[in-house]
């Protein structure tokens, strides 16, 4: 009889390591399976963050774009602007000369009489 409880024991002990052993591969299955939805989920998450950097790339060209074409605009106003009160202040200038001219030859003129 206790040559059978030991040999039980044993049997025991055996099928209880083995049991470990088990549990540590399901273990070691479960946390590779783990793993790799972990590793999707971090490559799917990379990939929306590459066309999220994409997308603001696409919109921040086309921003600068048309900053550049509003400054151009912009610039093209302010050159037409100064341009244009310069040549009246220029013919306002040049009509006073000439009537200060000739005011002063009919100033002269008279005189002469």
């Amino acid at each position: 009889e206790k040559g059978e409880v030991e040999l039980l024991e044993q049997e025991t002990k055996q099928l209880q390591k083995e049991q470990m052993k088990i549990k540590d591969t399901l273990k070691t299955v479960t946390d590779e399976g783990k793993l790799e939805k972990l590793r999707k989920k971090v490559s799917e998450e990379k990939s929306k963050i590459a066309e999220d950097e994409e997308k603001l790339t696409k919109e921040k060209q086309e921003l600068m774009e048309k900053k550049q074409v509003a400054t151009k605009e912009r610039a093209e106003k302010l050159y037409s602007w100064p341009l244009t009160v310069l040549i009246i202040f220029g013919i306002i200038v040049f009509g006073l000369v000439v009537l200060f001219f000739i005011g002063k030859n009919i100033r002269a003129k008279k005189k002469k009489v």
